[in-house]
């Protein structure tokens, strides 16, 4: 039997006062001992996970709300389920032993030790995260000039805690800093798959089409805009079956076809929604304006550029080269009216080069036009017309 509860290993406990809490295993017995004749290991465990904090709070404050509370304790493999996550402290190694839980003292002395090496821990941990998690103000200027935050007149109840209030006029704005919060968290998702082609991302809305094939290409996944064809993610019989491992859609009612199939065979689903939206067979939603095409395109946006810097191919302090516009919706009118100008524009530049091609005379020109130009104006004549002018004639009435 293969051993996969090694030391270093994350777990989650499974019965006891500690049920539902992640801990760590520091040492594993798989054989057993005389007093517990079963395999069971010995884990460091998180009681109490530290609260959130604000850039508005204090020192003190951030202080007290950044404790942790930890746990140690002797569980049974049957009582504990690994996850696929590892810890490696090596302090905690030389903790806890078998004589740490002979005595009271010595098990509250290795929980300070445990506390503060798991304090540290997430303090470096939560700075090395503080740029992808805290949006800049350009980011928050740009979610507020694309009107990511105007919701509509109707509101779901399951989006109610996406909802900061709601306007005069009976529109419901909505939370900027939770539809961050759900993009960064979108984004972590999509960055733990391991093949970007197993990722589709659909779009039967027309002002998303642009948006999901330009996201698509970036993070390197398959777009699906137009039409979803039924039996996509379910019948194999068809030539556009695919069997994705996530599905990031642009409106729950609009694709809710590619939703349902994918509720059926268990794909998780990553959607945008707006107030009104339903949030059935919904795993991930990023709350925001789904409605207005600058709107979508900016989600798009910085939903590619998060993936791509969690992935360490664009670094934090460096800008994006790839300009926002290129997700925004473009009329297909206002495209032929821009093609139709450009031409205009280049007959136009031709015709003006033609007619100056055709009206310049050059050296070596025939006829009167290239007598004309190879004569000298500027010389000057020493022809005296009145000497030249012919002599009276005599007549035969002076003789």
């Amino acid at each position: 039997m293969v051993k996969f509860i090694k030391a270093g290993k994350v777990v989650v406990i499974l019965q006891g006062r500690y049920a539902g809490k992640k801990a760590v295993v520091v040492r594993n017995h798989d054989e057993g001992t005389k007093d517990r004749p079963y395999g069971y290991a010995v884990v460091a465990g998180i009681e109490r996970t530290p609260l959130k904090v604000t850039k508005s709070m204090g020192k003190k404050k951030v202080a007290k709300r950044s404790k942790v509370k930890p746990f140690v304790k002797i569980v049974n493999y049957n009582h504990m389920m690994p996850t696929r996550y590892a810890l490696e402290l090596e302090q905690i190694k030389g903790t806890i032993s078998s004589e740490t839980f002979k005595e009271p003292t010595q098990r509250e002395d290795s929980k300070k030790v445990i506390k503060k090496l798991f304090e540290e821990r997430y303090q470096t941990a939560n700075h090395n995260v503080s740029h992808s998690c805290h949006p800049t103000e350009e980011d928050i200027q740009l979610l507020l000039s694309a009107q990511c935050h105007i919701g509509t007149k109707n509101a779901n109840v399951r989006m109610a805690p996406y909802i900061y209030k709601r306007r005069a006029d009976g529109i419901n704005l909505i939370n900027i800093g939770k539809t961050w919060e759900k993009l960064i968290f979108a984004a972590r998702v999509i960055a733990a798959i391991e093949n970007p082609q197993d990722i589709v991302v659909v779009s039967a809305r027309p002002y998303g089409h642009r948006a999901a094939l330009k996201f698509a290409r970036y993070i390197g996944a398959e777009a699906i805009v137009g039409r979803f064809t039924p039996g996509t993610f379910t019948n194999y019989i068809t030539r556009s079956f695919r069997e994705p491992r996530l599905i990031i859609c642009t409106d729950p009612r609009s694709d809710f076809q590619a939703v349902l199939e994918a509720s059926y065979v268990n794909i998780p689903v990553i959607s945008l929604a707006d107030t009104d939206a339903s949030l059935q067979y919904i795993d991930v939603a990023i709350p925001t304006n789904n409605k207005a095409k600058h709107a979508i395109g900016l989600i798009y946006w910085l939903l590619a550029r998060a993936v791509l810097r969690l992935r360490g191919t664009l670094d934090y302090n460096t800008p994006w080269e790839v300009m926002v516009d290129m997700f925004f919706y473009r009329d297909p009118e206002e495209i032929e009216r821009e093609n139709e100008a450009a031409e205009l524009e280049g007959d136009f530049a031709a015709t003006a080069d033609a007619a100056t091609g055709e009206w310049a005379v050059e050296g070596d020109a025939e006829g009167v036009a290239g007598i004309a130009a190879a004569a000298d104006w500027s010389a000057q004549t020493t022809t005296d017309w009145a000497e030249d002018a012919a002599p009276a004639a005599t007549s035969s009435w002076e003789a």
